[in-house]
């Protein structure tokens, strides 16, 4: 009973600092396509994507919820500095790969961390999104990408190294959670994809 009612605080801890980092986003300085780019990738992306893969109140547990249960720190201030770094950093790949999506956002990759750099009044999420771009880079078969993200944040959440190499080496050995991350996150990126060509068209 103590040990679920201290998850349920640690769970409540971890949503509220997210929650409060991401509504923190300011593009009242930009309009056009910038702001388009920033309200779907600095905000909206960013919280749908760590809420399914890791707090979403579903019958079957998110795909990556033991890095909750198994949290030691309720940091969800820089699990949202993280996840809008990933998904910013995401966002740069697609404006490399699609002329088309650079064009209609008014935005080229290298354009992108300045425009961030703006909204961010911490310049944490310039960081964050300094670190998956070099990531990424480094690692550019996209069935590493969402390996990566969780286990930015599992480094995050867990304060010892026993734990963090736990973690590590279930994300590195079960295949079905790799399975499961990989669907989450390719199905959000065309998902988030799709919702900004739609609304940069109608600009």
């Amino acid at each position: 009973m103590l040990a679920r009612f201290v998850q349920r605080l640690k769970y409540n801890e971890i949503t509220r600092t997210f929650d409060r980092t991401i509504r923190s986003v300011d593009t009242s300085r930009f309009s056009g396509p910038h702001k388009t780019l920033l309200d779907n990738w600095m905000a909206a992306f960013p919280s749908d994507l760590f809420y399914t893969l890791f707090l979403a109140n579903k019958p079957d547990a998110p795909a990556a919820a033991f890095i909750i249960e198994a949290a030691t720190t309720a940091q969800g201030e820089f699990c949202a500095y993280l996840a809008q770094g990933f998904c910013l950093a995401s966002l740069e790949v697609m404006l490399t790969n699609s002329p088309e999506l650079a064009s209609g956002a008014n935005c080229k990759k290298e354009e992108l961390p300045e425009i961030v750099r703006v909204a961010d009044r911490s310049g944490n999420v310039s960081k964050s999104l300094g670190l998956f771009a070099k990531s990424l880079a480094h690692n550019p078969d996209p069935r590493t990408w969402p390996l990566i993200f969780v286990g930015e944040v599992g480094r995050t959440l867990v304060n010892s190294d026993a734990g963090v190499f736990a973690l590590a080496m279930r994300l590195d050995s079960d295949m079905v959670l790799q399975a499961q991350l990989m669907s989450v996150v390719t199905e959000k990126l065309a998902d988030y994809r799709h919702k900004t060509d739609l609304a940069l068209a109608s600009l």
